[in-house]
């Protein structure tokens, strides 16, 4: 530990001008970063090769070569390859946990077989191929899991992690950690506001993790109630990178059960850990998003043409100037677009820094139905498609209002981590035009935390039919 100490105090090194460096400001690359990163991924390729060869083993048992077996085999690979097992970092190895979740993914080539008894009668080898594939899978998970447990013994696969809580579960946590080295973590330090006679390796407060991430190399951070304050602890862990760092979570009233039936959840020696997923700042995620707007965008752009065509006929016939209107807006990581909408009011130059209110003056008879039914918002369907913003996302604010909202309202500049959207889980939710920003920074930032595809999905459905209703 005073190695680590010794390298934090240095901070007139070039390379450390500020200890305090905002996360976006460090180069986040460090040579044990990434190599503790390749350690993380050769565990996740080892589980895909042992899945494979239990997958063609059970091929080879059964003889099958035909469509339909490869139709299963490749059904099989990938749903396991999509679920995400090889990219969730694991400290706890267990097989009977894994086992529900690998049994309910196993059973998804299921649906294949069903929609195929619809034309044809389903053979009876087919449903005794697809549990020995599954029971094949299942038992080499305990040979997989048998050989990283020894590559961790041996320090080949271990991870570094800081611990950020210098309280009593802090220091439990880095005893348990250095005490079992077959849950793959080692432990490089303790951050956090104040000391505390449980430890004595204290690497400095919570500001300080970015560049003692940096300093140490370390890619796993694990909080366990740290006495920093939440707010400032939440905003700088939503601003590490999701690619490079991964954040676990000591539960809260884990004493009574806080992390029951969480299936992500690990088990340090009595106490859990909950691996934080941060989908929506991953790449993979990022880019499927994006495949997903421009797919979604074209088909929307080509059904609502006549609508759009009609929107902007009656604009151009009942008010004077331009039929489309254009506003600069923030959007992810602070970048400016201009959004475009059909003009609903009176042309003027003040809407940059003017909010607008339900009974506004300016806004034009024709505007007011446009608006009434959205049909004004309709041309950001372009701005999703040359990638401004996403169909789902958090509304694009003004950058006077942003800068505004950033100095006085907790948490609003969470918001920019991810796309902005033509609607979101706030909309939804009545939290529009002028209605109270606290509300609307807690829903975006709740929806990005939990993103998924299944969420985009439903969002975009209750909109359809807020928009049906006239809401």
């Amino acid at each position: 530990m005073e190695v680590i100490r010794e390298r934090i105090d240095l901070r007139d090194r070039p390379d450390m001008k500020r200890l305090h460096a905002a996360p976006s400001e460090l180069r986040w690359f460090n040579a044990a970063v990434e190599r503790d990163r390749r350690r993380g991924r050769l565990e996740g390729r080892l589980l895909i090769v042992f899945d494979m060869a239990a997958i063609g083993l059970a091929t080879v048992m059964f003889g099958l070569w035909s469509r339909t077996a490869v139709v299963l085999i490749v059904a099989m690979l990938l749903v396991l390859v999509t679920s995400g097992d090889y990219r969730r970092p694991r400290v706890t190895l267990s097989v009977t946990a894994d086992l529900p979740r690998l049994l309910s993914r196993c059973s998804v080539p299921l649906l294949l077989i069903a929609v195929d008894a619809a034309w044809q009668p389903v053979q009876q080898w087919v449903f005794t191929f697809m549990v020995a594939m599954t029971v094949a899978v299942a038992g080499m998970r305990f040979l997989s899991f048998g050989l990283i447990r020894t590559l961790r013994i041996r320090g080949l696969t271990r991870q570094r992690a800081v611990i950020v809580g210098a309280g009593v579960v802090g220091a439990q946590l880095e005893a348990f950690l250095r005490e079992h080295p077959v849950l793959g973590v080692e432990p490089v330090g303790i951050v956090d506001d104040t000391g505390s006679e449980h430890i004595d390796n204290l690497l400095g407060t919570v500001q300080d993790l970015p560049m003692i991430l940096q300093t140490t190399g370390a890619r796993f951070v694990i909080l366990a109630f740290g006495s920093a304050s939440d707010i400032a602890t939440v905003d700088l862990l939503r601003s590490l990178p999701a690619g490079r760092v991964e954040i676990f979570v000591v539960p809260r009233f884990f004493e009574v059960g806080g992390a029951a039936g969480d299936p992500l959840a690990d088990d340090i020696w009595g106490l859990p850990l909950v691996w934080l997923r941060r989908r929506s700042s991953r790449g993979t995620m990022l880019l499927a998003k994006r495949l997903f707007d421009i797919s979604m965008s074209l088909l929307l752009l080509l059904l609502t043409a006549p609508l759009l065509a009609f929107g902007a006929l009656a604009v151009a016939t009942t008010s004077r100037g331009p039929i489309f209107f254009r506003q600069v807006r923030t959007g992810r990581n602070g970048e400016r677009f201009d959004l475009l909408k059909l003009r609903s009011m009176q042309f003027n130059t003040d809407s940059d820094t003017q909010w607008t209110v339900t009974h506004d003056v300016r806004v034009t008879p024709v505007g007011r139905f446009l608006r009434r039914t959205s049909l004004d918002e309709l041309p950001q369907l372009i701005n999703v498609l040359r990638g401004d913003m996403s169909l789902v996302g958090p509304r694009p604010e003004r950058p006077f209002y942003v800068e505004q909202f950033g100095r006085t309202v907790p948490h609003y500049d969470a918001r920019h981590r991810a796309p902005v959207g033509l609607t979101g889980w706030a909309q939804i939710h009545g939290l529009r035009g002028n209605s109270s920003i606290d509300d609307r920074v807690r829903f975006d930032n709740a929806y990005i935390d939990n993103w998924s595809i299944w969420r985009d999905l439903t969002i975009l459905a209750r909109t359809v039919s807020a928009m049906w209703r006239g809401e």
